[in-house]
């Protein structure tokens, strides 16, 4: 089994992120369309079998994927109590550089401005960064991983 890559381990933060918020997305239509349905049944005047088992469906389908949701949500911030315990072994202004870049999504430019740096003197600072990190993990790592 081969050592987690520093990079690819603070990038997950940010994928993990956005597919729970496509999550939600997709909830958030499926309450829309489930609004949208019960409007309509409300003005006819038929039979509502169809409509009552759409619904049903739909409703099961939102609870369990609010349950997902919550799942990867409530494991995302496990997994990221455990990483800002890894930042704390390295150095304060290492770790605001990999929380500005990695967990706040801010770009080199951003950071740089920030820190009354450069863009390249950003992008150096986190290459050292994800260098000090690593050596982080890499103590960190289970002994079966190794």
């Amino acid at each position: 089994m081969e050592m987690t890559d520093a990079r690819q381990y603070l990038r997950s933060f940010r994928i993990k992120e956005s597919q729970i918020q496509l999550k939600l997305q997709q909830i958030q239509r499926l309450k829309d369309r489930l609004l949208s349905t019960s409007t309509t049944m409300d003005q006819e005047q038929v039979s509502h079998t169809t409509n009552v088992s759409i619904m049903a469906d739909t409703i099961t389908m939102i609870v369990d994927m609010q349950k997902e949701a919550d799942m990867q949500a409530s494991e995302l911030l496990k997994e990221r109590w455990k990483a800002m315990g890894f930042m704390e072994q390295i150095k304060p202004e290492s770790s605001a550089i990999l929380t500005a870049r990695y967990f706040e999504g801010k770009t080199f430019p951003e950071i740089g401005k920030e820190k009354f740096i450069t863009e390249r003197q950003a992008q150096r600072k986190e290459r050292e960064a994800i260098r000090e990190f690593q050596r982080v993990l890499d103590r960190n790592e289970p002994i079966e991983a190794r």
